[in-house]
């Protein structure tokens, strides 16, 4: 009897050291998985870090010029108003072309303004006839003076460029008359119609003021 126990202690003592071992030499593979991860992320990390790194390249700052057909839009020298304008097309001609017909567009905007606001500036307040009749005769003379100028122009200044497969033309018109004297054409028509006096010097001073802010705009704006 005592034989039959001590052999069933030693089963259960030999089976519980069979599951011990089991257990614990589960330990060395989790562990070894454990370093290879560490090994691996340890080796992404090293590759990271040795990864060149790209360099900024410095923005360059470059001053725009203007050409030289651009420049000689600028000129009010010889009191006559001046535009300028490009356009690019297959044809070398036809850019030419549209590019002058953007010039004088331009330059008819300028002219219509310019007349008109000399004309507020020397009316004032009109206190003969109706302020409404005035404006309507004001405004068709300024148109009417308007095309007379546009119908008087040249092309002072014109340069072609080769962009690409395509012809840049840009061009300079200028009036062949003075600013000057359409406004005072203008001014002289509408007192007419007014039925009052011309007033020379006041005409002057009129202008005088609004050529001085036509240049300061013209200088903001380039």
């Amino acid at each position: 009897m005592k034989r039959l126990l001590f052999i069933c202690i030693g089963i259960i003592i030999f089976c519980g050291s069979c599951r011990t071992s089991k257990q614990y030499s589960r330990m060395p593979e989790r562990q070894s998985r454990e370093y290879q991860q560490r090994e691996w992320v340890r080796q992404d990390n090293a590759g990271i870090q040795q990864e060149p790194q790209q360099k900024s390249t410095p923005v360059k700052k470059i001053e725009e010029e203007a050409d030289e057909c651009e420049r000689a839009s600028w000129d009010y020298s010889d009191g006559r108003l001046k535009a300028y304008a490009s356009a690019i097309d297959e044809d070398r001609d036809f850019a030419r072309q549209q590019a002058a017909v953007l010039a004088r567009g331009q330059l008819a905007s300028d002219i219509q303004a310019l007349i008109t606001n000399v004309m507020k500036i020397y009316r004032g307040t009109v206190s003969k006839n109706s302020v409404a009749t005035a404006s309507r005769s004001a405004k068709q003379t300024v148109d009417q003076i308007t095309e007379e100028c546009l119908a008087n122009t040249t092309i002072v200044c014109s340069k072609r460029y080769i962009v690409g497969d395509k012809y840049e033309s840009v061009v300079c018109v200028s009036q062949v008359g003075t600013i000057e004297e359409a406004a005072k054409k203008a001014v002289l028509a509408e007192d007419a119609v007014l039925e009052v006096e011309f007033d020379e010097q006041r005409f002057r001073q009129s202008y005088q003021e609004e050529v001085e802010r036509y240049r300061q705009e013209k200088r903001n704006n380039r």
